[in-house]
């Protein structure tokens, strides 16, 4: 969902990784190993924290409108609208997916 919603085409990752299309497409759909290296070149060409392609699911992201909501947070996309409150919710929001993608990257290293 984070590739969709850069608006990247899974045959343009796949180029920029050096993969056919079905095999990044597979990768996306979580049917098989990743390394840590291809993890963070896919985060790389597709603009996103790596963490993020390690927890977020696809149902984690709907599109409204001018609107993405991901994980029950509206973040406008027009600046204008953005108000203290939500950028206080947002970082309350930001320092917990940080925690948690910080214990499940510690759990990853761990297994290693």
């Amino acid at each position: 969902m984070l590739r969709k919603v850069h608006g990247i085409k899974a045959a343009e990752v796949a180029k920029k990784l050096g993969l056919k299309e079905a095999a990044y497409t597979r990768y996306e759909r979580g049917e098989g190993a990743i390394t840590i290296d291809k993890l963070r070149h896919i985060a790389e060409v597709i603009n996103a924290d790596p963490l993020q392609l390690l927890v977020l699911t696809p149902d984690t992201f709907v599109k409204n409108g001018n609107t993405i909501i991901e994980s029950g947070v509206s973040t406008p996309t027009n600046k204008s609208q953005v108000t203290s409150e939500f950028q206080l919710h947002l970082t309350l929001k930001l320092i917990e997916s940080v925690t948690r993608l910080s214990e499940q990257l510690i759990g990853i290293l761990g297994k290693k």
